[in-house]
């Protein structure tokens, strides 16, 4: 049996408190990870309602504004995605 001098006692103690530093950390993170997820779904609800049915002039011009003021990707390359699909295709 191996005896264990006393300066290695505090070993264990030392990679208990490592590991459980690296353990608040990844909780931290994944929490911080959880608000802004649930911050970023809460702004995507305060969109404009667009009409399930259009039934009239001013319905059109609801749903054209709803789609003008969504923005989207400026960095999209067009010749990237034709590229993409002919790859698939």
């Amino acid at each position: 049996m191996r005896t264990i001098r006393p300066n290695q006692l505090g070993f264990v103690h030392l990679a208990l408190i490592v590991v459980l530093v690296l353990l608040v950390v990844v909780g931290f993170a994944g929490y911080r990870v959880v608000q802004n997820n649930n911050k970023t779904t809460a702004d995507s609800s305060t969109e404009k309602a667009v009409p399930s049915k259009i039934e009239s002039k001013n319905d059109i011009q609801a749903a054209s504004k709803a789609l003008d003021s969504d923005q989207q990707d400026s960095a999209m390359d067009p010749s990237q995605l034709d590229s993409d699909l002919n790859d698939l295709l």
